[in-house]
């Protein structure tokens, strides 16, 4: 079988839509995601937690193109602590509208919203001290993560995308990087174990029971 042309590349505006569809679809389950960003819903997403974070300089997403359209995308940041303050600080009327409309479509978001605030000064775990960098999220459509769709694009897109966010951390002296995991979750602990990043601890993380993966980089080395 031949391989698809695959391209990643940093995220654009016209992108926005998409990955924000894909990524609640991904993630927008709150039985299994918790208090998800992702479960305020696909409209948030793109209003706020993309679109906002355009103009952010620690916040950064790339996706991957295969058949004309985006088959996976991921999210990381060089600066954890930014994430979501930047949004304050940076948009707060966009922050705030978004907010209104998004409570007053589904009130029962309010909880997902209470959780996520903590995430505005960045998460306060010892074992996370002098590790700026964090990978958000990432999510592959299923035909792109089997090993079918890994060979009809030759290659894996999980290590892709890897490799160039620890590059981009090893151009800005970003010294470590952090992951969050559920325990259950098979594959993508295999993949961090093999990235070469050790479990930290485990903590309570937007209502659920995760594990915590942190690399730290060698003398500036990200591989």
């Amino acid at each position: 079988m031949s391989a698809s042309p695959l391209e990643i590349r940093a995220l654009r505006p016209e992108d926005i839509p998409e990955v924000a569809r894909q990524h609640f679809a991904a993630f927008g389950d709150p039985t299994r995601n918790g208090h998800s960003v992702a479960t305020l819903g696909p409209t948030f997403l793109s209003d706020v937690f993309y679109r906002l974070n355009l103009d952010n300089p620690g916040f950064h997403c790339d996706v991957a193109w295969a058949g004309e359209r985006i088959v996976a995308f991921t999210v990381f940041s060089t600066d954890k602590d930014n994430v979501f303050s930047h949004l304050i600080r940076k948009h707060p009327a966009g922050l705030v509208l978004s907010s209104l409309k998004q409570l007053l479509r589904r009130p029962s978001s309010l909880r997902a919203f209470l959780a996520n605030a903590m995430y505005l000064r960045g998460e306060r775990l010892a074992f996370l001290d002098g590790v700026p960098g964090w990978w958000v999220v990432c999510a592959i459509l299923p035909d792109f993560r089997s090993a079918s769709g890994e060979e009809r694009v030759g290659r894996r897109i999980v290590v892709d995308f890897l490799d160039r966010m620890e590059e981009l951390m090893t151009e800005l002296a970003c010294p470590a990087w952090y992951g969050v995991v559920d325990p259950s979750n098979t594959p993508i602990n295999k993949v961090l174990q093999r990235r070469g990043a050790a479990e930290a601890g485990r903590a309570r993380a937007q209502g659920l029971d995760m594990v915590y993966y942190v690399k730290r980089f060698d003398s500036g080395e990200s591989r």
